[in-house]
Formats: structure tokens, sequence, C-alpha cells
């Protein structure tokens, strides 16, 4: 059946989303390991009505093929089936769609619902990305490599969101993938800086030296997390996991487009090996527009010079697609007033002094609208539930 789907939409655009969320209390207090029990995360879900997907893949059994499941981290495993995990949060997986702001629309409608049935438990889910009291999480090894394993253990504490695009078979068979990962190494740093938005470590503002930072998600991730995954034996699928959580519907719209660019680009960046990125990944997420960036000669790049390039060449290649490029503008936006979420974020903490309410203020969904130079309603493309 799911060889079938694929074939039948082979030559179509492809785009679905991961989307990690937390789980809180009702006082909006995070919940995490033992105090989130994995079999009562499994009977929320089980009790949902949400569409079952034959086409995605479980993620261990008991997981179910429907859009949501508890993601954590497997702590004992037997016979290669997975016996028992410790519980980070949920992730809602979306029905691929054919469209940006379809698949948009897909991630909210499937919110909508989990929402609903976890606050009738007397649970809230949130959108944001990062435990901020927790600060790291240790779990057995058993048969993972060294790497995968730090890499599951940073993925406890972070949670983020990742666009899944596949490209028409036509334009796969021409796409060279060496150039590809070459322009996602030069362009991660800037996507980072798009999305940076977990200012917080240990119930505080996250300081790196004297400074006040912007995504410890992201500088704790390029340790151990690559800039994106090339799934060729998924369907082609690329799966792109950048991005700081949100709940903003807009920047959706906006880092969905910003990696279809960059997918779609022709144009010649510099070649930024991958160590060089995440060196360059961890200096804007803790110096932001202040970061000096460096390519493999270590010359000097900065962070607005590139992210215009970068931005440009997204706006040409989607235009040549015929996808529309105005999803872009809220990140131009932000270029030209060199912003960061994260900014905003704190500007919240310190009015409320409490990371309660930021998690509070993130549980519920937002339609932003933002065109560059004038108001745009994305209503029409993204409907309500």
């Amino acid at each position: 059946m799911a060889t079938k789907f694929f074939t039948q939409h082979k030559e179509e655009f492809k785009f679905g989303w991961e989307v990690e969320l937390m789980v809180t209390d009702s006082n909006f207090t995070p919940l995490f390991g033992k105090t989130l029990p994995f079999e009562k995360v499994m009977r929320i879900i089980s009790s949902l009505d949400l569409p079952v997907i034959d086409y995605l893949e479980a993620k261990y059994v008991g997981s179910g093929q429907n859009c949501c499941y508890a993601e954590g981290f497997e702590t004992k495993v037997s016979n290669d089936l997975v016996k028992s995990v410790d519980v980070k949060g949920i992730e809602i997986r979306t029905p691929i769609s054919f469209s940006i702001p379809d698949s948009v629309n897909q991630f909210e409608q499937c919110y909508l619902k989990v929402h609903k049935g976890f606050q009738l438990h007397e649970l809230e889910i949130t959108c944001f990305g990062n435990h901020p009291f927790q600060p790291h999480y240790s779990g057995p090894r058993l048969k993972r490599s060294i790497v995968d394993w730090a890499s599951a253990e940073v993925a406890m504490t972070t949670h983020g969101l990742a666009i899944n695009i596949s490209l028409p078979e036509r334009l796969e068979k021409k796409l060279n993938r060496e150039k590809l990962e070459c322009r996602f190494s030069y362009a991660a740093p800037i996507m980072v800086l798009f999305s940076a938005d977990t200012p917080f470590r240990m119930g505080q503002p996250w300081k790196y030296g004297n400074n006040i930072c912007f995504s410890e998600r992201s500088y704790r991730r390029s340790f151990t997390r690559n800039t994106f995954y090339l799934r060729n034996h998924e369907n082609y699928r690329k799966e792109i996991t950048l991005f700081d959580m949100t709940n903003e519907l807009n920047r959706y719209l906006a880092y969905a487009s910003l990696s279809l660019g960059i997918i779609l680009s022709n144009r010649d960046f510099p070649v930024i090996p991958e160590h060089f990125s995440r060196e360059n990944v961890r200096r804007v997420a803790v110096n932001g527009y202040g970061a000096t960036l460096v390519d493999r000669n270590f010359a000097t790049l900065y962070p607005s010079q590139v992210a215009r390039e970068l931005l440009s060449a997204c706006c040409e290649s989607l235009q040549e697609y015929n996808f529309d490029s105005c999803y872009l503008d809220i990140l131009w936006d932000d270029l030209d007033k060199e912003l960061i979420p994260a900014q905003s974020t704190l500007e919240k903490f310190e009015k409320s002094n409490s990371i309660q309410e930021i998690l509070r203020q993130r549980s519920n969904l937002i339609k932003g609208k933002l065109d560059r130079g004038h108001i745009k309603d994305f209503s029409s493309e993204i409907s309500s539930s």
C-alpha cells in the first residue's frame, strides 16, 4: 500500500512534519522520565481519534502508524523489542502533503486533537525547544554506538521540529547530493539564527560566559547531530532538523520554504565542511547576529551577510519552481531588524519571571500575519480547524 502511494505520487513535491512537543502538568511544569510514565502516555494516545498512516514506519513496537507517539529514550530492549522508554514528550508526524500550506494545516489539525485529548487527563502540551529545568539526561548505552548513545541522551532534553521534503523523481535523479550537503553546511548557522528560541537552562536565562544566549538546544545538538539527513532509501526523504520549536504557524511556513529553497537552489555557495558548520552553529547559538563565522580557509563571514545571500537565493529558486516566496517575508523582516525569536521570549520572561508562563503561552498555536511591506492574511491557505 505504501509503495503504491509513492508510485502514484512520484512526480509530486512531498512535505511532512515531525514535531516534538513537551508534556506538562496543568500548571505547565514540564514532565519528564519518571514523572511521565510511558504506559500512561501510550494509553492517552491510543484513546485519540487519529489517522493511521500506512506509509509511516513504526518507531518501535507499539508506537503504531498514527500521527502521534510517545518520544523518548529506549531503556530496555529484549530480542530487538523495545520494553521500556523514558519519555521526554510526544511527537506528531503529519500525513504527506503536496504543498507547504497543506502540510502546516495537517500539523495544526493533529495538534488540536492531541492537545484536547491530553487536557482531558489534566495534562498540557506545549511548543518549546528544550527542557528549561533539566540540564541533562543519562541512560543505558545498550547496543548503541558511542555517538548514537550521546546523541540520544542530548535529544532527551531537547524538542525540535523537522520538515521532511521529497522532490519529484525527475528532479531527484538530477540532484547533486554532495553539493546539497555543502549548501546546508553553509546555511545551517542561519537556519539556527532564524529559529533560535531556547534561551533557558536550569530555570534561568542561559549564559555562556557573561552573555545571555539564544539557542541552548542548537549548541548542544551540534556536538552529536547532523545538519540534515538524506534518507534516500525512504523515497528520497530529506529531513531538516535545525529549527527550534515554535507555536507560530507562519514560521512553519517560513522554515519549510527556506528548506525547500535551499534544496532547489543552483547558486554556488562557499564550500563549508561539516565540522566548520557545527562550529558556526555554536557561535550563532551563543552570539546571534554578533557572531563571527568562518569559512574553510578561516576567513570571516558575518551572519547578516550570509542570511541576506541565502534568502535571496531561496526566493529565486522558489519562484523558478512556482512556489510562493512570500512565506519568507517574516525572515526578511527579522533580518532587517536583526531580531531573534529568543529575544521576544526573554522579554516575556523578564515581565513575568515565570518559565511556566512562557510554556502556557506556547501551548496555543498562533496564525501569524506578516508580509514584507504589508499585511498578508494566510487564512485562505491555512484553513481553520
